[in-house]
């Protein structure tokens, strides 16, 4: 391809975030059209293509069959579900001209169990796996992050069905490993992680994480043994506060409303104070959070503690129409819509420190599980925190950023209930058929290369990734013609080849090859010329080569 052609885009800027963004940008891979929301251009749609093609190779290795979902669906397909209420905001809902109800798909298990419901009928049929690679969309509020959170994006999506859990499993491994190796070919290095099933539904969940600064998630590992779980799961050794229970009694504590103060006041060890958080859900539930008072709430946990879909910071004048004193409040029954939720840290010790619901008063000793006639629910909702106790072994715990770039579940037989979709099995009895899914995002992972593969000069493409293998300069009038010839040859043999045949200064053709991040970079000049030889550099390890003109047929292997 000749690069008057293509890199007419090269020098398009614009706001950006994070390294990902500005190099795309910068580099006319993509174009920003509003938050959430880009376009690939010539050299970008190139990368995706080649991203593509690797996942579907590998997929349809292992047995997976192409099919494509529409992204504008029936509202009813999703009522059938419930997730039409459940999904939550991010969910995209309209009416047609009719009045009658749809979306803009964010997943597609929906349409898929359609499928599966007429092409199963028994045992035989089964194991059947579906992909498809197709844009989505979901109605993110804070869309941020260059290409990591997008509104609309590519999804790879995957569906197994199987006749029992023993063989959902077994093809959810071999799944993992196909995985492993689409992001090796990508360059990446994932680590598989616990994570949550979270709007999906379903049981067992894992997520492929490749850590980076520019990562929205956090990931726990044990510096000591493999166990690895995105921050929204991972659980720390409980340190349990067991004494010989003491009676309960209030102390004045003026003006130590918050943790800090009210551990400096009593001079205790922070742990040893019941923390009180406040959120308010999207069904107007006053959600009452109890942790230890050197840990924080982690709202993911809680919100699938309490059923909710969304959680916001609860206002003061709420908490106090619910009977609770701001900053010395006491975990009790509020009534009606109000949900108390305790950590098991605090469910599970005793002669702890909380609030008495007076102002400026605390009580001493108290006990969670004494506490007669205190409705509430025991959960995991405390965050872990870097140094923590492993939950596995004596290990310590690492909290790191990350990026997901793909997550596979256990959905269970969820959606083929859902659907009434059954099978006979090999005594004639009717059985609901278990489902697995699988997925990437395709930006997500073109966004996670540039993050981890880049220099000060641009990006540096693994080989299977680059829009194109040379990039191809010529220095001078007589270099030209010679960069001619061997741009022809390279062309007509198969290679790919960006040929910069623009009439800019050598600096500006040498900072657009580091910025575009081919693999390597050919240079013919006159001085190389001179001496029969041509320059190439490659770009990842700055390796550079004098190879004579007569094997150069030997070199690209002609």
């Amino acid at each position: 391809m000749l690069a008057s052609k293509i890199l007419k885009t090269s020098k398009t800027q614009g706001k950006t975030s994070t390294i990902h963004e500005k190099l795309l940008v910068k580099g006319g891979f993509v174009q920003k059209l509003s938050a959430g929301i880009y376009q690939f251009l010539p050299l970008g749609f190139l990368v995706y293509k080649k991203i593509y093609k690797i996942i579907e190779e590998e997929l349809e290795k292992i047995g997976f069959l192409p099919f494509l979902g529409p992204m504008v669906q029936p509202g009813d397909l999703w009522k059938k579900t419930g997730r039409f209420k459940s999904f939550g905001s991010e969910l995209l809902k309209f009416k047609n001209r009719a009045g009658e109800d749809y979306v803009l798909a964010p997943t597609h298990e929906e349409n898929t169990a359609l499928i599966a419901k007429i092409t199963l009928r028994s045992f035989r049929d089964l194991p059947l796996a579906l992909n498809q690679i197709q844009p989505k969309f979901r109605d993110e509020p804070r869309s941020r992050g260059g290409l990591i959170r997008l509104k609309e994006f590519t999804m790879q999506d995957g569906y197994s069905f199987h006749r029992d859990l023993k063989d959902l499993d077994l093809f959810y491994q071999i799944v993992k490993s196909a995985y492993l190796k689409i992001f090796e070919r990508a360059g990446l290095e994932a680590k598989v992680v616990q994570s949550s099933s979270g709007a999906m539904g379903g049981n067992k969940a894992e997520e492929f994480m490749v850590k980076s600064e520019a990562g929205e998630d956090r990931i726990a590992t044990c510096l000591k043994c493999d166990y690895a779980a995105n921050l929204e799961v991972a659980r720390f050794k409980d340190r349990i506060i067991k004494e010989k229970e003491k009676n309960t009694e209030e102390i004045k504590t003026p003006n130590a409303s918050t943790i800090e103060a009210l551990a400096k006041f009593l001079k205790l060890d922070a742990h040893r104070l019941a923390k009180i958080v406040f959120f308010v859900n999207e069904k107007d539930e006053l959600i009452v959070a109890s942790v230890l008072g050197d840990r924080e709430v982690n709202e993911r946990k809680l919100a699938q503690a309490s059923n909710s879909a969304e959680l916001i910071p609860a206002p003061e004048e709420k908490i106090k129409k619910m009977g609770f004193e701001p900053g010395f409040a006491k975990p009790q029954g509020g009534g009606k819509n109000v949900k108390v939720i305790f950590d098991h840290e605090v469910w599970e010790s005793n002669n702890l420190v909380t609030g008495a619901n007076k102002k400026d008063v605390h009580l001493l000793n108290f006990n969670p599980k004494r506490e007669s006639g205190l409705k509430s629910l025991i959960a995991d909702i405390a965050e872990v925190k870097d140094g923590d106790p492993c939950s596995q072994c004596s290990g310590k715990l690492k909290v790191e950023k990350a990026i997901e770039v793909g997550n596979i579940f256990q959905l269970g037989d969820k959606y083929s209930k859902d659907f009434k979709i059954s099978i006979t099995n090999e005594k004639g009895k009717k059985i609901s058929p278990f489902e697995g899914c699988y997925g990437i995002g395709l930006e997500r992972l073109i966004a996670t290369v540039v993050e981890t593969h880049n220099d000060e000069k641009g990006i540096i493409w693994p080989r299977e990734l680059a829009p194109y293998e040379y990039y191809l300069i010529y220095l001078g009038e007589e270099a030209k013609k010679e960069a001619e010839k061997v741009y022809e040859k390279l062309e007509k043999s198969g290679k790919s080849v960006l040929f910069d045949d623009r009439e800019n200064s050598p600096g500006e053709k040498f900072a657009d090859a580091d910025l575009i991040g081919c693999s390597k970079r050919i240079i013919i000049s006159e001085k190389t010329l001179s001496k029969n030889q041509v320059e190439i550099k490659d770009r990842s390890s700055g390796k550079l080569e004098l190879v004579d003109f007569r094997s150069l047929e030997d070199y690209f292997s002609l």
